[in-house]
């Protein structure tokens, strides 16, 4: 079995049964002190791989070739989470971004004061997919929202963890 580890050289691939270590770098159109990565997400034969300093780049496993996904060339991603064919990314600057793999388009989920089902902030730090398939987000400023992610619906967690966090999640 491989695994798949974020390194600030580039990322590592680890062989579990042979104990080998590959280090494996993007040295493609990567400025000085620019190829390692945060974190790394595997989907098909793919890994999305988050940068060091901006964009999301992805890796073929079948062929060892790095491509950078345009849109978010030049973005500063904090993380990403996979769910089917839709990669859920939160930019550090603005709300969250649902990448569909397949299609290569991307869909905005954005804070709407006069929508109570969007999310409760587009200041999102972080997201994580539990085994329910709920994808949960915390924000800087208004605490957590969530989506069933089966049925598409968004509501404000108004649970009291809510009440005991200071309405900023990480």
């Amino acid at each position: 079995e491989m695994i798949y580890m974020a390194s600030m050289e580039g990322f590592v691939k680890y062989n579990t049964q042979s104990d080998g270590v590959n280090y494996i770098k993007n040295n493609r159109n990567i400025s000085a002190g620019e190829s390692g990565y945060l974190g790394i997400r595997k989907h098909d034969d793919n890994l999305y791989l988050i940068g060091l300093k901006r964009g999301l780049t992805c890796y073929s496993l079948n062929d060892g070739e790095f491509s950078s996904i345009g849109a978010f060339k030049s973005d500063r991603i904090l993380w990403i989470e996979k769910f089917k064919n839709k990669l859920f990314i939160v930019k550090a600057d603005y709300g969250l971004k649902v990448y569909d793999v397949n299609t290569n388009t991307i869909e905005s989920i954005v804070a709407q004061k006069s929508d109570p089902t969007s999310i409760s902030s587009n200041t999102v730090r972080t997201i994580s997919i539990d085994s329910n398939n709920i994808l949960w987000i915390g924000t800087n400023e208004a605490g957590v929202s969530y989506s069933h992610l089966a049925s598409n619906t968004l509501k404000v967690y108004k649970g009291k963890i809510n009440q005991l966090l200071t309405q900023s999640v990480r």
